[in-house]
Order: structure tokens, then C-alpha cells, then sequence
């Protein structure tokens, strides 16, 4: 799949918003392809919104995708067992390295105010190793590493424009002095930061 579709879908499948019918997108870009060249290169979103029918653009481009697969080897003392006994013997450890890399810059523009909402360049890596002993090791599938670099960035994409939970560790102070503090602390550890704000905010004051 292309890291277009892969947008695409994600976009669809959290029913947040609504995409613009894609062949008809891709009738107006075609027609103003050098027009939106043009207005992507120097961030200008209203020129964009007056050529797209939305209410905002994601616009972005592949800056490199490629999966490279190189074997290396080295010199070796191995052992095996010879007629019940453990001997040593010259050998060669071959090692294949795959390595996909997918990287995209991606912006956001607000079609109505003309102001680039967010810009991003968003990288994912992935490596796989086989190993063998005088011989070729196993190939690995470049092809699917870098599949799941593209999804990889496209998770990145989606969770750069929509909420997501976001689960953050903080420690929670107390001084003797201000035992709002600790009612406070009590209040967030049920549940309840409304309360616990309350309390936060009556030892802001007193303090």
C-alpha cells in the first residue's frame, strides 16, 4: 500500500473527519499541478485553499525510501564434534544486515486562514540480521521492513493530527506546612483532578 492510502485510511477509520472524494481531488490537482507546486514550496495555504475545496490540506512528499541488504563476513575459530570429540576449526561467519528507512515531510495547512498549521519530518527505521556459518545466510524481506516503516509513519502522521491519550509520570510533592497538598495528591490518585485542582490551588494561596 502507498503511505497515501495508509493515510487515508487512518483518517477514515477514526471518523473525525471528512476527506475530500479523492478523484476529485486528483482532477483538480492535475489541472493545477504547477499552481500547487508552487504554493506548497513557499507555504502559501491560501493560494492551495482557493484551488482545493477543504477545509484543510495535508500535503507532503517522500524524501527517501529504501531498504539496503549487505553481507559481511569475518574469520573464525568454530568448533564441532569430530568422532565423539570437540574440535576447532577455521571457519567464516557471514552476517546479512537489512536496513529499511522511510522518511516524509509532512504539513498541515488551514486553507481558510492561510497559516501552515504544522510542519513535521517524520522517520522510521527498521533492521533485521541473519547469521550462518560458511555459507550464505537466510535473505530477509527488505520489502516488508519497509512496509512497516510506511505504517510506522503513517501512526506518526495521524497521532500529529488527532487526540490521543498520553500517559505522563509526575511526583507528587507534599510539605507538612500545607496539607492542601496532600488532599490535592489524594484527589488525583482517585480519579478526580477537579478537586485535587481545588486543593492545589488553596495551597497556592496560603503558600
Amino acid at each position: 500500500e502507498t503511505f497515501a492510502t495508509l493515510v487515508s485510511q487512518r483518517i477514515l477509520d477514526s471518523k473525525r473527519y471528512e476527506l475530500v472524494e479523492r478523484g476529485e481531488m486528483d482532477k483538480i490537482a492535475a489541472e493545477h499541478r504547477g499552481a500547487l507546486d508552487a504554493a506548497f514550496e513557499q507555504n502559501q495555504g491560501v493560494e492551495i485553499g482557493k484551488l482545493l475545496p477543504a477545509a484543510a490540506l495535508v500535503a507532503g512528499r517522500v524524501n527517501e525510501t529504501k531498504a539496503e541488504d549487505r553481507v559481511n563476513s569475518k574469520h573464525d575459530s568454530c568448533t564441532r564434534y569430530e568422532s565423539g570429540k570437540l574440535v576447532r576449526y577455521s571457519c567464516t561467519r557471514y552476517t546479512r544486515t537489512v536496513k529499511a528507512r522511510f522518511v516524509t515531510n509532512v504539513r498541515v495547512f488551514d486553507t481558510n486562514t492561510s497559516k501552515v498549521l504544522v510542519t513535521r519530518r517524520l522517520v522510521a527505521e527498521r533492521k533485521k540480521e541473519t547469521t550462518s556459518t560458511d555459507g550464505d545466510p537466510d535473505n530477509v524481506d527488505g520489502d516488508a521492513l519497509l512496509d512497516q516503516c510506511r505504517n510506522e509513519v503513517a501512526d506518526q502522521f495521524f497521532k500529529m493530527i488527532a487526540p490521543h491519550p498520553v500517559q505522563e509520570h509526575a511526583a507528587l510533592e507534599e510539605d507538612g506546612a500545607l496539607p492542601e497538598l496532600k488532599q490535592g495528591n489524594e484527589y488525583l490518585k482517585k480519579g478526580d483532578p477537579g478537586t485535587a485542582v481545588e486543593f492545589f490551588a488553596r495551597a497556592v494561596a496560603k503558600a
